[in-house]
C-alpha cells in the first residue's frame, strides 16, 4: 500500500505536502527521543538509502518508508517508531558484539 495516490493520501485524503510534514514532524519525533545529531552522518547506513547527508535525512527516509510499507501502524505511530528504531539499533549491535 502506497501513502501517495494522485498527490493525495489514500489513507484519510491528505495532500502529498501535508503527508511530507507529517513525515518530517515524526522524524524530528524519533530524532529527538532518541537523542540522535541530526547532523552526524552514523547512522546513514543504517536508515537511509546511500543518498542523504545526514542522520537527519537518514531518518526522515526511514520514516516514510516504513509507514509506506505497512498497512498496520496506528492512528499515532511515534511510539512504535520509537521501538522499531530501538530494535533495529539492538539487532545490529548484537550482530557486532
Amino acid at each position: 500500500m502506497s501513502i501517495f495516490t494522485n498527490n493525495t493520501c489514500s489513507t484519510n485524503g491528505i495532500s502529498e505536502s501535508e503527508n511530507h510534514n507529517y513525515v518530517n514532524n515524526l522524524a524530528e519525533g524519533v530524532i529527538f527521543s532518541q537523542g540522535v545529531d541530526p547532523t552526524g552522518n552514523n547512522l546513514i547506513a543504517l536508515f537511509g538509502n546511500g543518498h542523504e547527508s545526514n542522520n537527519r535525512q537518514a531518518i526522515t527516509y526511514w520514516v516514510g518508508h516504513t509507514l509506506n510499507e505497512s498497512q498496520n501502524y496506528p492512528a499515532s505511530p511515534l511510539p512504535t517508531l520509537n521501538q522499531n528504531f530501538k530494535d533495529l539499533i539492538s539487532e545490529v549491535i548484537d550482530i557486532y558484539s
